[in-house]
């Protein structure tokens, strides 16, 4: 039973780890800045069918 614990944390913390290596790979720096100038809202957007 604590082996299964373990291991849940243990994958736990690798998603955790991966998840901040794809923000260094990723992000942008958007502090202090509104939603909208760093990207377009969806609602204005043409719809293409």
């Amino acid at each position: 039973m604590l082996a299964n614990v373990a291991i849940g944390y243990y994958i736990g913390a690798t998603m955790m780890i991966l998840g901040g290596l794809t923000e260094v790979w990723l992000g942008l720096a958007a502090e202090r800045r509104a939603l909208e100038s760093i990207a377009r809202p969806l609602s204005g957007q043409r719809e293409t069918c």
